[in-house]
């Protein structure tokens, strides 16, 4: 993990010291259930990539006055099904939540299962993404990507083709203030280290 990876990392733990038991338990579930699975996925890049989408997932939750159980559950769900298969991997995704609800659906009200299940299985198609829950976790993700990809393009012949076609796309539909700002300050930082600028 980078140096900024793990202070991403230490951030969001500062944050989470005031969190409600209401949502401190069933997150710290949510962390134990989907960490063997992101193990299991793109080596290097899916565990590093979901701390950062958790961190980007609180600040535009509190942002925008949106629930941070749900947003930050799809964070750590939301790439688990890589672990199956990097093919329609939303899909695998959420099953895998699915089997996390058997067990400990009790945290959560069915809307937030519902938003959660279908921002899950629909997040790397954002044109099927909708309301406000779906989009800022898009959001999240997306700028997630910016702060992780760079160490992964350094692996990918295509990670300019990937720049263009979906990242550019993607970036294009954040619409939040707050989404806009963390995408202000983070791009610039994206861009010179996948330029290798000095």
């Amino acid at each position: 993990m980078t140096e900024r990876i793990v202070q991403i990392h230490r951030t969001t733990i500062a944050l989470d010291k005031n969190l409600s038991v209401s949502i401190r338990e069933p997150l710290l579930c949510a962390r134990m259930f989907a960490i063997p699975h992101l193990e299991n996925g793109r080596e290097k890049y899916d565990l590093p990539h979901t701390f950062n989408v958790d961190y980007f997932a609180t600040i535009i939750a509190r942002g925008e006055g949106l629930d941070e159980l749900t947003l930050r559950t799809c964070a750590w769900f939301h790439d688990t099904g890589n672990s199956i298969s990097r093919s329609d991997h939303g899909f695998h995704s959420r099953k895998i939540a699915e089997g996390f609800f058997e067990q400990h659906g009790k945290y959560y009200n069915t809307q937030q299962t519902r938003d959660i299940l279908t921002t899950i299985e629909h997040h790397n198609k954002p044109r099927l993404i909708t309301g406000a829950i779906g989009r800022a976790f898009m959001e999240s993700d997306v700028i997630g990507g910016i702060a992780t990809d760079y160490d992964k393009f350094s692996q990918f012949k295509m990670a300019a083709a990937y720049v263009g076609n979906t990242l550019a796309t993607e970036i294009e539909m954040i619409e939040t203030s707050t989404g806009k700002a963390l995408l202000k300050e983070w791009m610039p930082i994206f861009l010179k280290e996948f330029y290798a600028l000095p």
